[in-house]
């Protein structure tokens, strides 16, 4: 007799556990997107976008909540080392651009940068199948390109610019920006240098 309640209460204990586990993959509350890797973003902060370029980590992070974000930062280092930031905040004066080139018939690059004098610091991700690498990080000055470094894509990171900061199409014309912080606007960014496309592609 003492077996078979044995046998009753394990059998409820297994059916218990697996209703639980069947809610928790059914709740909304947990997080879809993957595990970032390293990032200059503090534990508070959504991370808009982040990637490693070689030794060092450039991050977009943000405050607030999405759509009315308290400011956004733009940082750059080795991981918990800050080097440079740029921070864009309502009434600071300070903004994000951005905008969407073509740089092959099956690739287009979405560009978000900033100004600081005449440097411009600027951070891409390539979307479709004829993009030479997926994201990076260019600083430019008066039209000429100072340097480009490649996003390292070994561990689990952001290099894509998340939608609740802007709704980038294979366009400007069909991008939105979801933020006052960020402009989208047309500009040269010297993208055929940045994303060359081969005679085989």
């Amino acid at each position: 007799m003492r077996s078979s309640e044995s046998r009753h209460a394990a059998a409820i204990l297994v059916l218990g556990l697996g209703l639980l586990a069947s809610q928790a993959a059914c709740n909304p509350a947990t997080p879809s997107w993957p595990a970032a890797g390293p990032t200059q973003c503090a534990a508070q902060e959504s991370v808009l976008f982040s990637c490693e370029t070689g030794k060092k980590v450039v991050s977009l992070c943000a405050t607030g909540k999405a759509g009315a974000f308290d400011a956004i930062a733009y940082r750059y280092g080795v991981p918990g080392q800050v080097e440079l930031e740029y921070k864009a905040a309502p009434g600071n004066g300070l903004l994000f651009h951005g905008q969407v080139e073509p740089a092959a018939p099956n690739a287009s690059v979405r560009e978000v940068w900033f100004d600081k004098g005449s440097t411009r610091y600027l951070m891409t991700a390539c979307e479709g199948g004829d993009c030479p690498y997926e994201a990076g990080l260019a600083v430019l000055s008066r039209g000429k390109l100072l340097s480009k470094q490649h996003c390292v894509r070994t561990t689990p990171d952001r290099g894509f610019f998340a939608p609740e900061f802007a709704d980038f199409g294979s366009s400007l014309n069909d991008s939105k920006s979801r933020t006052p912080l960020l402009k989208l606007e047309s500009d040269e960014n010297l993208i055929e240098q940045l994303y060359p496309v081969t005679g085989g592609r």
